[in-house]
């Protein structure tokens, strides 16, 4: 995953953060640590194609095509399926779909 900060000599600061921070890990519950990345990246997916597709149902197939992976996981697909990445990344989505709305709305006054 992080070949290209080995390739650009630079995977010591990867090492460096976890070593830093792996202590911490025992506080933060696993639900955050394993799901919220996953519903982070829904998130950010949803807003930044938000500036090129104004039409909703385009934007809400990156959630549907999430939540998929996620479902199919629990038969068919490499990994493990987790309640909490379907719930944290429906979350994150209501929050993306509340922030364009808002944005929208201001944007017609």
């Amino acid at each position: 995953m992080f070949d290209w900060f080995s390739y650009l000599k630079l995977d010591f600061i990867i090492d460096s953060l976890r070593n830093n921070f792996y202590r911490y890990r025992i506080y933060i519950p696993k639900s955050i640590l394993f799901s919220l990345p996953d519903a982070l990246w829904v998130y950010s997916f949803t807003m930044f194609l938000s500036i090129y597709f104004k039409n909703r149902i385009l934007l809400s197939i990156i959630f549907i095509g999430s939540i998929i992976t996620e479902i199919l996981q629990l038969c068919f697909v490499i990994g493990t399926f987790d309640i909490y990445d379907v719930v944290y990344m429906f979350a994150l989505y209501l929050v993306a779909m509340y922030f364009i709305k808002k944005f929208e709305e201001e944007k017609k006054l």
